[in-house]
Order: structure tokens, then C-alpha cells, then sequence
């Protein structure tokens, strides 16, 4: 909820949530300053109770998530924000009110009337609104540049292996990973596979996304990484950056290809 209210990157959400504090604890303390048919007292008890329901509605929201792994954070970056896509109206109620709020104490510390309350208001909201556009900008640059990253590394993988053996098994290392904190570059099996299906127009093709290439471990029955078991003369190792591969044929061939530089000395053509 910080956040939401100093959208600004690199300041702690805490640094927020004080603010949203402060304000709440002044407002609740002025409206119990004031008489009880007073009409700023009614407007402040009406804002704090919108207020109230928006973190009613947030907390709720994230509940369902407490029994799931920490990777279902509301404060994570990226793909999984996704998590907030219902407390995101609670959010949006709270930090209004609040706004509202702020416009108000602002008007009782300088004895204004309530219409500078509410033109208050208006301006921290569109000031507010100017930082979401920026901060929103600033995620569309780093999806467009893991994009980019994206095509490179398919066109890296069509360079390496311009034809695959059917139904092979393709461990990849030395790939970008993600270009900011939740915005991946195929970074999974299941996207590197599927954009590498598309990639070759091949349904039966499996990319397996590793760190470096000594994950490999060469069995008896064929390579395996990451927990994909693939078998010898339908698996490649391949060095993404570099742009070479390697077929995995043989277990001692298998081990001889982990090396550091084995990659570039068995580029392959395979058919």
C-alpha cells in the first residue's frame, strides 16, 4: 500500500505507509475535535469510512494468498504482481481517500474553506497521477527490452541450430534471464519451449533454459538438467551467446561436451 502513494522507484514503500499512517491518525484526530454536527466532521467520518473499506477490501484480496509459497508476494515485481489485481480497487480507494483526507487537514491547519480542501485534493491527485505515468512508462521499457531479448535469443537459437533432430531436447546456457525484478527472458521451460516450438514450427521440440552448461549431467541413458531426461543423438547442448551447439551422441562425448570450450570446437549442423 506505500507504494501506491509515492510511486517513485527506489523509495522504501514503509516511507508510504507512514504517510498513509500520519494522515489517517490526523484525520480520525481532528474529527474527534469536532462538534458532532459539524460538516467537516461528517466529510472526514465518510472519507475515513471509504478509507477503511479499501483496506478491508486489499487485505481480503491478499488473503487468499497466505498459504501459498512466497513468490505470491504483494510487493513483487513483474509477472507476479499479478496478485494484486483485486486488492489493486481496495488500493485504489484507500490512497484516494487518503488524498482526500490530506486536502482536508491541510485546509483545518491553514483555515481554509472546504473547497480548497477538495481543490487540494485535485492537485495530489493529479500529481499522483503524473508519477503512475511515469513508473508506467518506465515498465513498458523494460517489457519492450525483454522482448527484444527475446527475438535475440530465438535468432541465436536458429543460428546454432538451424535443424534440430525430431523431438530433441535442447539445454541452452548463456542466455539473458530477465532484464529487471520479475520481467523474464524465457527463462523457464515452458516459455523457451513454447517460443521455440513456434520458433521452428515444431510441436514436438523441448528447450530447457540452463545457468551454464556444467548442470548437464551425463547418464547412462542421456543427458539430464533441470530436471528434463532427454536421451544421446536427440539432445543438444548450445551456447546461446556464442551461437554454437553441440549433439549430445555419447556419454563420453556427453562429458567431454561441459567443457568450457567444446562448445565452439562441435558446431553442428543437425539433420
Amino acid at each position: 500500500m506505500g507504494a501506491a502513494i509515492v510511486p517513485v522507484r527506489g523509495v522504501s514503500p514503509w516511507i508510504g505507509a507512514g504517510l498513509l499512517a500520519v494522515a489517517l491518525a490526523g484525520a480520525a484526530a481532528l474529527r474527534r475535535r469536532l462538534p458532532d454536527d459539524a460538516s467537516a466532521r461528517v466529510a472526514l467520518g465518510r472519507w475515513l469510512a471509504l478509507a477503511a473499506c479499501g483496506s478491508a477490501l486489499a487485505v481480503a484480496a491478499w488473503a487468499v494468498y497466505l498459504p501459498a509459497p512466497d513468490h505470491y508476494s504483494p510487493s513483487a515485481a513483474g509477472t507476479v504482481n499479478r496478485v494484486n489485481a483485486l486488492a489493486a480497487i481496495g488500493i485504489a480507494l484507500l490512497v484516494y481517500s487518503v488524498l482526500m483526507l490530506i486536502g482536508r487537514l491541510l485546509a483545518a491547519l491553514l483555515r481554509l474553506p472546504a473547497a480548497a480542501a477538495t481543490a487540494a485534493a485535485t492537485v495530489l491527485a493529479l500529481a499522483l497521477c503524473v508519477a503512475y505515468l511515469q513508473r508506467t512508462a518506465a515498465d513498458a521499457r523494460a517489457w519492450d527490452a525483454a522482448a527484444s531479448d527475446q527475438r535475440q535469443v530465438l535468432s541465436d537459437l536458429r543460428a546454432a541450430l538451424p535443424r534440430p533432430v525430431p523431438r530433441a531436447i535442447i539445454y541452452a546456457f548463456d542466455a539473458p534471464q530477465a532484464v529487471g525484478p520479475g520481467v523474464p527472458v524465457l527463462d523457464t521451460r515452458l516459455d523457451l519451449t513454447s517460443a521455440t516450438r513456434i520458433s521452428y514450427a515444431s510441436p514436438t521440440l523441448t528447450a530447457v533454459p540452463i545457468a551454464r552448461a556444467a548442470e548437464v549431467r551425463c547418464g547412462a541413458r542421456g543427458p539430464a538438467a533441470s530436471g528434463v531426461q532427454a536421451s544421446y543423438r536427440r539432445s543438444y547442448l548450445l551456447d546461446v551467446r556464442m551461437r554454437h551447439a553441440a549433439r549430445l551422441d555419447v556419454r563420453a562425448q556427453c562429458a567431454s561436451a561441459i567443457g568450457p570450450s567444446s562448445i565452439a570446437a562441435t558446431s553442428v549442423q543437425a539433420g
